[in-house]
């Protein structure tokens, strides 16, 4: 029998159960490039500012495009397997369970995930509805992950981690991009997408996307009812009127059909529905060649129906500022502020009740950065959170990052961090009224605490090799779990459990031949939770065996013949002893052919190791696969 604190979070998060050139979008490919360059690619997670990602002073991984389409990934999740130290894994036919180091599960909560700088976690409980989450994949420019807090710049989420997701500009996606096929559990998919320009300062793309996923196997080898088809489509719009101003606007809007889940909370056969659309607008002003001011709002509305258990209406308004400058030659400051506002109003069937059932949640914040250079191989970087919210008081969240950069191939850095979890309303206002597996939300819930301690070593070896270690340790405290001797009627959410984390992330990169690629990783984690005080909970305790101690990746790509790429990804994750997972290895493969000039033909092999496995605790299965795409790109060379 699991745990009340697993039926309510987990079971309860079944919740959710013109056409000329292309100009398109493979920038430079990367084994035109060597690994030294790689390293000066830039990302913008670390400080909200552009920097190297040699000298970026956090365990970062920046995962590109040809990546992704070179492994054969469809959707964001399946691609967030490539990145090293992130825990993936299908719960079934439509949810995932991804996490950094440990705490993972359908209702992970200490991950904060952005897409062109939109935050996409769900007020309700603090993570992402994976299975609403959509791109065109080819027009992503790359997916930046950063291993550890980013409290302090991105927001009470990113206590663990933070995935920014960036697209590319429209200038850089113009023609047409065409793609469609089919096969064995993804049953079909299509996407389409067409750039184009208004005069030479305004670019724009469409997109249209469709996919159809079969039913995931049981282990009585039947199809579970969890089949899911999805539609999305967006626009994007760049324009730059001048060398000082720039302005961005992207809008989706997404349909999604889903089977339940759980068939005996829908004896009627309907199926679940989930639908969105969110528009975002920037306004960027270079003030100075060391001095800009940006200016961004997003709104999102999502509508979400599981039959016999849970449906939501939500919309939320953002706004944020950010001013970058130096001040002298020794500080490089970043500051801003935001508001957020988010109204939802709840279904509430019987099985999961919120009370009240519509509430209306502001937040504000603002940050400060300090990049103070010590010396031209050392700087300090100073950072400061303070946010606002309804549920908690006025709350602090600092961070302190050195690095030091001996020579132009090596990085060292170390940092330490506070992050908090603020709570949500899985935490203060759910009901679940079930004898026996129910559970009931606390309006005195805490934010959870952790500090997290780290060192990091980023090294070009040559051109040809990189290295990057980093060693982490974290305390916890008030962690959520359950008290079942705390209420009369059913077992209270409270803030009754600390942790030690500890661990160990490795990659590297190796170019051993023009046309060769080589990336591999391992990461080690070891998570060790302790009651606090006196309490009936042991059942919390059992998130320790509910993450991989081990994982490893190995993942390559080969231009074998000038018209012919050849890619592949082996991954090993360890056992998960809470549901009885036993560890398993898998192997992705992709082929791709040239048939003629803006013309190619893919075939991909997914999970070929194994008829079927288990990557959670439930029936679904995740089976072997085969995919054949055909992509047109016309006008391309």
């Amino acid at each position: 029998m699991r745990a009340p604190q697993y039926i309510a979070f987990c079971g309860l998060m079944s919740l959710t159960s013109g056409l000329g050139a292309s100009q398109d979008a493979l920038p430079q490919d990367l084994t035109e490039l060597s690994l030294e360059a790689l390293l000066d690619i830039e990302v913008t997670t670390v400080s909200k500012q552009a920097e190297t990602l040699a000298a970026a002073p956090a365990a970062v991984y920046v995962l590109q495009v040809e990546d992704i389409l070179r492994s054969g990934a469809r959707t964001i999740p399946e691609a967030l397997r490539l990145v090293p130290g992130l825990h993936v894994a299908r719960v079934d036919g439509q949810r995932w369970a991804i996490s950094a180091r440990g705490f993972n599960g359908v209702v992970a909560d200490k991950l904060e995930v952005l897409i062109d700088g939109r935050s996409i976690y769900s007020p309700l409980f603090s993570g992402v509805f994976w299975d609403a989450q959509d791109l065109f994949l080819p027009d992503l420019e790359r997916i930046e992950v950063i291993r550890g807090p980013a409290a302090t710049l991105w927001g009470s989420n990113a206590v663990n981690g933070v995935i920014n997701i960036v697209t590319k500009q429209a200038q850089n996606t113009q023609g047409v991009r065409a793609y469609a096929g089919g096969g064995e559990e993804l049953k079909a998919f299509a996407g389409l997408r067409y750039g184009g320009s208004l005069g030479s300062d305004l670019a724009y793309r469409v997109h249209l996307r469709h996919w159809d996923r079969d039913a995931a196997l049981t282990g009585a080898g039947e199809r579970a009812s969890d089949a899911m088809q999805m539609t999305h489509a967006g626009l994007r719009t760049d324009w730059t009127p001048n060398q000082a101003d720039s302005y961005t606007l992207v809008a989706n809007g997404y349909q999604n059909r889903l089977q339940n889940v759980d068939p005996a909370l829908n004896p009627e056969g309907q199926d679940n529905e989930q639908s969105g659309a969110n528009l975002l607008t920037r306004w960027s002003r270079l003030l100075s060649g060391a001095s800009e001011i940006s200016v961004q709002f997003y709104w999102d509305h999502s509508e979400r129906t599981q039959v016999g258990s849970f449906g939501e209406i939500r919309d939320t308004w953002d706004v944020q500022f950010q001013h970058a400058f130096s001040l002298g030659e020794s500080h490089r400051l970043v500051w801003g502020a935001g508001y957020r506002l988010t109204q939802d109003e709840q279904d509430n069937p019987p099985l999961i009740v919120f009370t009240p059932a519509e509430r209306t949640v502001h937040s504000a914040h603002a940050f400060l950065s300090d990049e103070i250079r010590i010396s031209e191989a050392t700087a300090l970087t100073l950072n400061a959170r303070i946010e606002d919210n309804e549920y908690s008081d006025v709350d602090v969240q600092p961070s302190l990052r050195l690095r030091h950069s001996p020579d132009d191939k090596t990085t060292l850095w170390a940092a330490a961090s506070r992050a908090l979890r603020l709570p949500n309303r899985l935490d203060t206002d759910v009901l679940v009224p079930i004898p026996e597996f129910g559970v009931q939300g606390n309006p005195d819930f805490e934010p959870e605490e952790a500090w997290t301690y780290e060192l990091g070593l980023r090294r070009a070896v040559n051109s040809s090799l990189s290295l990057d270690a980093t060693v982490f340790y974290s305390e916890y405290d008030k962690l959520r779990g359950v008290e079942p001797a705390a209420a009369p009627d059913l077992p209270l959410i409270v803030n009754n459990y600390s942790a030690q984390a500890s661990g160990l992330e490795l990659s590297s990169r190796w170019q051993p031949h023009t046309a060769l690629e080589l990336s591999l990783a391992y990461a080690y984690f070891d998570l060790r939770l302790q009651p606090k005080g006196q309490t009936a909970d042991t059942q919390t305790r059992a998130a320790e065996d509910q993450a991989p101690r081990h994982q490893a990746w190995v993942r390559w790509h080969w231009q074998a013949l000038q018209h012919t790429d050849l890619g592949g990804h082996l991954r090993f994750v360890d056992a998960l002893p809470d549901f009885d997972l036993g560890s398993y290895t898998e192997l992705d493969l992709r082929i791709a052919q040239t048939l003629r000039p803006g013309l190619r033909l893919a075939l991909t092999g997914q999970n070929l190791l194994q008829d079927e496995h288990r990557e959670w605790d439930t029936e679904s299965a995740v089976e072997r696969s085969i995919l054949l795409e055909l992509i047109w790109t016309p006008g391309e060379r």
